[in-house]
């Protein structure tokens, strides 16, 4: 029978949830670092020592509006430098990319609780990292993934302490693709934008074979 406005009073109740890009991931790094106790008795050597974190993280995607995307990852971190005592704490990572056209620009800050583990002579915390990166990628399927050819830059917007000394790196690269889409050369430059260190060149190629696999 057909429920009109005679028919009484109606109700209904909605649940509804929607859930965003989920991830779930685990590395390990190896962190150099300087010791703080310099004095050397006269060898020239600086003693180091080596910072070792096991990260086993959960990422969250969402879509904000159309052209806007943030991110997160929460992260147990169970870390410590040898031979004193490792401890177990959280930390997180967070980005966000605006797309505007063929244009992308993105923020991305790691280890923004900046953890501590026992040095011996104190705690060594892990460095807060910020990095922004633009890229232009045309979309023009079936010439690349992104198009034709894609161009991308990122900075580092804070000053990391290294074995070495301080670091603040900066990249840039492009991708052009021939033939079709078959063959994609792809090049970059890494610096540093404190002095002349660290500078490097990478480069290589894709060759598309057919039923879509890659080499």
């Amino acid at each position: 029978p057909e429920l009109g406005r005679g028919s009484g009073p109606m109700s209904s109740v909605f649940v509804g949830a929607s859930l965003p890009v989920l991830g779930l991931s685990f590395y390990r790094t190896h962190t150099v670092l300087a010791s703080p106790d310099r004095q050397n008795e006269g060898s020239g050597e600086v003693p180091i020592r080596t910072l070792t974190t096991a990260n086993a993280g959960v990422t969250v995607v969402q879509t904000i509006v159309s052209g806007l995307v943030i991110g997160t990852t929460a992260r147990l971190v169970r870390g410590g430098i040898d031979p004193f005592d490792s401890r177990t704490t959280a930390d997180f990572d967070a980005g966000a990319m605006v797309s505007v056209g063929s244009i992308r620009l993105g923020i991305a800050g790691r280890n923004l609780r900046k953890p501590e583990f026992d040095g011996g002579s104190g705690p060594v915390g892990v460095s807060r990292n910020v990095r922004v990166g633009a890229a232009l990628a045309p979309r023009s399927l079936p010439s690349g993934v992104h198009g034709p050819f894609s161009l991308a830059f990122d900075a580092d917007l804070t000053r990391t302490p290294g074995a070495s000394g301080t670091l603040r790196m900066a990249a840039a690269g492009g991708e052009y693709w021939v033939a079709h889409g078959r063959l994609g050369i792809r090049a970059g430059v890494r610096w540093s934008t404190l002095d002349d260190t660290g500078r490097a060149m990478s480069g290589g190629l894709t060759v598309k074979l057919p039923r879509s696999l890659f080499m």
